[in-house]
């Protein structure tokens, strides 16, 4: 029996009204060289019940996890369980936006056989009171990206997993300390490796956000996240971010301890991150025990419009 061109991943937890819709959305559509692995990570059998409602003729592979694995880990495990050629993430709470959606991510790595990664713009979607946006990228952007992939470290330009494709041979997994910046760590781990990538301009999923256990609810304004998954993504990266760019990222990091006003180093240490801090932050941090927000600000400012970086 031959592999499948492409697995669809879904990391499932829960909110089976959501998952209903991603599983109705892959039933619809035209492309049916694909298998689904579905990893389980509720502690109920509401999921378990629901796929069994769906007849994939044999393409669905159900899995169960025997202890909470959490995100990303849940993530991973699905792509463990993959046998395609084509990654294929599909979150439980996001669905294909039309019939055509999974060829169209197809054939993007199909026609563009250097790249390993691809992506399209999100058709968003907000849970609590059904508005919706783009979330796209520039012509600019895409330029910048594969330039400097690391500069996704300031800006999550490309958005949410299911946006995207990828080779499974790049053999590349989320970042099991992180849950915050997991995506853009994940995707500049990818394009590191090979910044070539291909792109759709239309939306081709519906990525639901603010939705109860959206595990972005838990993180955002979260100090202890921001400062260590920040911290740590730098200085994951900090040896392949470009000599000439490292002040715009020792800044962002700067606006953080700014942000939380922190007063000290042990602050740091105490929300996880244990490295190095680079020297312009350990300054900034000093100048918080004495010093308002506003003269912060414009020193971090001043020192991001500098030619010359302090390291």
């Amino acid at each position: 029996m031959s592999l499948p061109k492409v697995s669809i991943c879904i990391p499932a937890y829960k909110q089976i009204k959501f998952l209903r819709k991603n599983l109705e959305s892959i039933k619809s559509q035209t492309y049916q060289d694909y298998e689904i692995i579905l990893t389980d990570d509720s502690p109920n059998n509401d999921v378990k019940n629901l796929v069994e409602l769906f007849d994939f003729q044999g393409k669905l592979r159900y899995y169960k996890n025997l202890k909470t694995l959490g995100s990303p880990e849940n993530w991973n495990e699905a792509i463990r369980y993959a046998t395609g050629e084509y990654i294929k993430i599909l979150h439980h709470d996001d669905w294909f936006k039309n019939k055509n959606s999974l060829s169209e991510f197809v054939k993007m790595l199909d026609e563009n056989p250097n790249a390993d990664f691809a992506f399209c713009p999100s058709f968003v979607q907000y849970a609590k009171d059904g508005r919706t946006r783009i979330h796209d990228i520039s012509f600019e952007q895409r330029i910048s990206l594969k330039t400097e992939p690391t500069s996704l470290f300031y800006g999550n330009i490309i958005g949410s997993p299911s946006a995207t494709i990828h080779r499974r041979k790049v053999n590349i997994l989320f970042d099991k300390n992180l849950k915050w910046t997991v995506d853009f760590d994940f995707y500049i781990s990818i394009l590191n490796k090979n910044s070539h990538f291909a792109f759709n301009p239309q939306p081709l999923i519906v990525n639901i956000t603010e939705a109860e256990h959206n595990v972005t609810n838990d993180c955002i304004y979260n100090k202890q996240a921001d400062i260590f998954e920040y911290f740590y993504v730098y200085n994951k990266i900090r040896n392949v971010i470009p000599t000439t760019r490292k002040k715009k990222y020792v800044a962002m990091l700067s606006d953080i301890v700014a942000h939380y006003r922190v007063k000290s180093i042990k602050e740091i240490r105490d929300c996880g991150y244990q490295n190095d801090v680079p020297r312009f932050v350990s300054f900034l941090i000093f100048l918080n025990n004495f010093l308002p927000t506003t003269v912060i600000k414009y020193c971090i400012a001043k020192y991001d419009r500098s030619h010359k970086a302090v390291m």
